[in-house]
């Protein structure tokens, strides 16, 4: 078999990045123009809007006093009508339209010529494309398909023309005899052939007689994962030509490719003269910052695709597949997503009688929505943690609006939670927590993180508020954008101060916030929030579970979905009892504290829903519920729900525990799984002067 190395260390490859590069700029003005062309035309329909809106005042007038509508002035509003929708619908999609004609750029413009020639060759029938993700596989092979569609003739031309061409592009991780079924439907819709059987072979029966009938076809198969006999689909491979793409170098050895093209790597300086020529314009110049732009290049290991939408990113957002997430990148070389309203789950959002949904004009994505009557308001988003630049600090915004007639959400508190941490936010109000973006919209914070770069987790989000009648926020979606690093430093600061100048206690520190830090055997992780205040977690082992040893009641196992190591569950149980027991100095002096279980239901359970638990913290009873109609339990950011046990404010007396108990008597239980106790700061300031007064009255001793 002979193989064609398409690598970065060849004069094709410089060649062609040159070519591409060249294109792309094209592609680049013509998004410009193109923009302006789209700003025009807002212009120009917010003067209709205007003229038929005064048109209308006009005819209504009239007709008050009972006078003939002209059937011009009618024809004329219905027209401006017309052009007015058009005009919206147009508008909606152009910022998906601008931004994937430079994502799909063609980088194997010559490639692609050559592989056509290739084809014209009697002597070869198979030709496989090979090169790992982002290379260009499924470019390449799609402008071959272009160029063949657009050079094919009928079967009385010439005799190295075409005259059928059918490309199928394969989900991944396809089962075998699912990809053979795809494969035969899609080449049959092309054909315009009716497979009115189940049968395999009978299908490939038939596929072979019409292929048999073409003097020359194509068939195009793009992410094949698994070798099998191309006979099996019905391709006449005497007659038929076959392209396929593959990452896997042992489906070309058994599929008997008889021509080889790898896509290789760009090297480094190519790498960088693509990325200059792309990233570059009349107000960014890469040199001002060639070390991040050649770091993330680094990080693209030469794939051509990722290096046009980094580069692409610096310059504005760019649509992911899907349009529902934009990314981009600041002069840091550090990713900013946007989910858009529709990534996002809210709750209700498909009732129209709470929200509705409408195109807008001055947002980046196609489509907003507008809460039209809510009781309740809840919005949660999750983005995936490998997403996002490394050891990076994130701070994490809704993006919403308010219509000139909006009721229940002005200064009112905001529950918002990122990573399982809460906090107290506002829309407009006298605090700060809200600002106008550069963009015309409004932002609020929900949280901040830090990313350290793992893989294996989702960072969730969730902003909620369950008072009172709402109407009128418009939501745009979320943003999730990296923290300067003054964001931090008053915080920073105020900790370090409070170390005393102990280099290991500055160091946990600072660990901790970035990173829960495991103490006591790891049985207790410590962290920071924003705040610098001190959250505390206990691992179920850590607590006193009543008849927890004993298998008949509970049975332990690891968890992959924890903090911890291990996590419990009520096996079966008529006396629940869990305790557990914190030293007052680990946490923050002069803060209000809530403490929370961490746990989950089995979807098989009894005796513990819409139940009244006993909680009590510090002696200080309290009732609340796992899941049930009363709000005491929520779901968290990672996954798991919560039960608040009670609150306490922590002077910073060295001296006592603080003791949690909760417990429930009577009936048969089971199906609960118990993580552990968080303490962390509590978010209702409104307790903290009545937790003064209370623990005032106890000066010098436990309270």
């Amino acid at each position: 078999m002979e193989k064609v190395v398409i690598g970065a260390t060849g004069s094709i490859t410089s060649s062609v990045a040159q070519e591409s590069s060249k294109w792309l700029l094209e592609q680049l003005n013509y998004i410009r123009q193109y923009k302006k062309y789209v700003s025009d035309l807002e212009t120009d329909l917010q003067m209709l809007k205007h003229r038929r809106g005064d048109m209308q005042g006009q005819v209504k007038q009239a007709e008050m006093n009972s006078k003939s509508i002209k059937k011009e002035v009618q024809a004329w509003l219905e027209e401006a009508t017309k052009i007015i929708e058009a005009s919206e619908n147009f508008i909606t999609a152009s910022n998906i339209r601008s931004c994937s004609c430079l994502c799909n750029a063609n980088l194997d413009l010559k490639h692609s010529l050559q592989m056509v020639q290739l084809l014209r060759n009697d002597s070869v029938m198979i030709i496989r494309v090979y090169g790992e993700k982002g290379m260009g596989k499924t470019t390449l092979v799609e402008k071959v398909a272009q160029e063949i569609e657009a050079i094919r003739y009928p079967s009385t031309c010439a005799s190295d023309s075409f005259n059928y061409v059918a490309l199928v592009t394969l989900p991944q991780a396809t089962e075998l005899n699912l990809t053979i079924k795809i494969i035969q439907g899609k080449i049959a819709e092309r054909l315009g052939l009716q497979l009115e059987v189940e049968d395999e072979r009978e299908k490939a029966l038939r596929l072979l007689r019409r292929l048999e009938q073409m003097r020359r076809a194509v068939i195009i198969l793009d992410g094949i994962e698994q070798p099998f006999d191309i006979k099996r689909i019905g391709i006449p491979v005497t007659k038929c030509k076959v392209v396929f793409t593959s990452a896997r170098g042992i489906v070309c050895e058994q599929m008997r490719a008889q021509r080889s093209f790898g896509l290789a790597p760009l090297q480094e300086d190519e790498a960088w003269d693509l990325f200059k020529q792309l990233a570059s314009d009349d107000n960014i110049s890469c040199e001002e910052f060639e070390a991040t732009a050649r770091w993330m290049i680094r990080e693209c290991q030469g794939s051509p695709f990722e290096i046009v939408i980094r580069a692409c990113a610096f310059k504005f957002p760019v649509f992911l597949p899907g349009n529902q997430m934009t990314l981009a990148f600041d002069r840091d070389g550090k990713s900013i997503y946007r989910l858009c309203a529709r990534a996002l789950y809210i709750k209700h959002v498909e009732d129209t009688k709470y929200w509705k949904w409408f195109p807008s004009t001055d947002s980046s994505f196609p489509e907003v929505v507008e809460a039209i009557a809510l009781w309740v308001l809840r919005v949660k988003g999750q983005i995936e943690a490998k997403l996002l630049s490394p050891n990076t600090n994130y701070g994490v915004y809704l993006l919403y609006k308010f219509k000139a007639e909006s009721m229940g959400l002005k200064a009112v508190p905001l529950k918002a939670s990122v990573l399982g941490v809460s906090t107290t936010c506002y829309f407009e109000s006298e605090l700060p927590e809200s600002y106008q973006s550069g963009d015309g919209w409004k932002e609020v914070e929900m949280g901040r993180f830090f990313n350290h770069g793992h893989d294996n987790f989702v960072v969730t989000m969730v902003l909620e508020q369950v008072d009172g009648k709402k109407y009128g926020l418009i939501i745009e979606g979320i943003e999730i954008r990296p923290l300067a690093n003054e964001e931090f430093e008053a915080t920073a600061r105020l900790n370090n101060s409070e170390c005393q100048g102990a280099p290991l206690e500055i160091a946990m520190r600072a660990c901790e916030f970035n990173l829960p830090n495991c103490l006591d055997g790891n049985q207790m992780t410590v962290a920071l929030d924003g705040n610098g205040k001190r959250i505390c977690r206990l691992c179920a082992r850590a607590l006193y579970i009543k008849h927890v040893e004993d298998t008949k009641y509970w049975k332990w196992f690891p968890s992959t979905g924890s903090s911890f190591s291990e996590v419990v569950e009520a096996v079966a149980l008529w006396v629940l009892r869990v305790k557990g027991q914190i030293e007052a100095k680990l946490l923050s002096p002069n803060t209000n504290y809530g403490v929370y279980l961490l746990y989950k239901l089995k979807a098989q359970n009894m005796g513990l829903k819409n139940v009244p638990l006993k909680a009590s913290v510090l002696g200080v009873s309290t009732t609340c519920y796992f899941e049930s109609e009363v709000s005491e339990s929520y779901q968290r950011g990672d996954g798991w729900n919560e039960v608040e046990m009670g609150r306490f404010f922590n002077h910073g007396h060295d001296d006592f525990m603080v003791t949690m108990v909760l417990e429930q008597v009577g009936g048969k239980k089971y199906g609960l799984i118990i993580k552990g106790i968080e303490i962390r700061p509590s978010v209702y300031e409104e307790f903290e002067e009545t937790a003064r007064l209370n623990t005032s009255e106890c000066p010098g001793s436990a309270p």
